[in-house]
């Protein structure tokens, strides 16, 4: 299984995995390698313009939450 631990952010973003990032072809494979680890709780905010509508409320580290 590969997840963010493994360097798939870095795989994408370089362009070393399925391509060109931002293509259908690089998102739907990144996409499929990354849902057997149930990252439910992550988005992602593909356009400068989309990043910058998010605003912070809060913080949470992980080892405080109850799932």
């Amino acid at each position: 299984m590969i997840g963010l631990e493994d360097g798939m952010l870095q795989i994408y973003i370089s362009g070393e995995g399925a391509g060109e990032p931002g293509t259908s072809k690089a998102d739907k494979e990144t996409i499929e390698k990354l849902l057997p680890n149930r990252l439910e709780d992550q988005f992602c905010f593909r356009t400068q313009d989309a990043v910058e509508h998010l605003e912070f409320i809060r913080s949470d580290r992980y080892g405080d939450i109850k799932l």
